[in-house]
């Protein structure tokens, strides 16, 4: 039985693809509002992630790597990618099924002021001469992110606004 308050650790061992997780989190300029907090599961896209116990709602409290134990209460979803990323082959998941507080989390995404996209679409523009202006970023967000799959088109995906969707773990 899962009660809200009891933890569980589940282990992975990267494939491919990663883990088969997509994961949500607050932005920067959201935490200091005092908006949602917590880094959640929104997907189980792939394995290992599909055999595994996890599901949308829950949230990760820390991932345990080679190296090190990484708390994520107070992450960004952008450090919480990283931190999973750069974690190594076989990580530990330490989760809590909290289906509220991602509920909480989806309603505030959904609601974020555009003015977040058109500032965050004119870093793109300082970055990269040949994008769109800002005021296509703010009505086309998907365009950005068929830059290609290298890291300069993911590093420019991120700046344009992508931090409003799940990440891809």
């Amino acid at each position: 039985s899962s009660s809200s308050s009891s933890s569980e650790d589940i282990v992975l061992t990267r494939l491919a693809g990663g883990f088969g997780l997509r994961i949500v989190g607050p932005r920067a300029e959201s935490r200091v509002a005092g908006g949602a907090e917590g880094i959640f599961v929104a997907g189980v896209t792939e394995e290992p992630a599909l055999s595994s116990p996890l599901r949308k709602g829950h949230q990760i409290l820390a991932v345990k790597g080679a190296l090190a134990v990484t708390r994520l209460e107070n992450a960004t979803q952008d450090e919480a990618q990283d931190v999973i990323l750069n974690a190594g082959e076989t990580v530990t998941f330490t989760v809590r099924w909290n289906p509220a507080g991602f509920a909480q989390y989806r309603e505030q995404l959904s609601s974020a002021p555009d003015a977040k996209l058109q500032r965050e679409g004119s870093v793109e523009n300082y970055f990269s001469p040949g994008a769109p202006s800002s005021d296509t970023a703010q009505t086309h967000p998907h365009i950005h992110q068929k830059s290609g799959s290298g890291s300069g088109g993911s590093f420019l995906a991120r700046l344009s606004g992508s931090r409003r969707k799940p990440s891809d773990v």
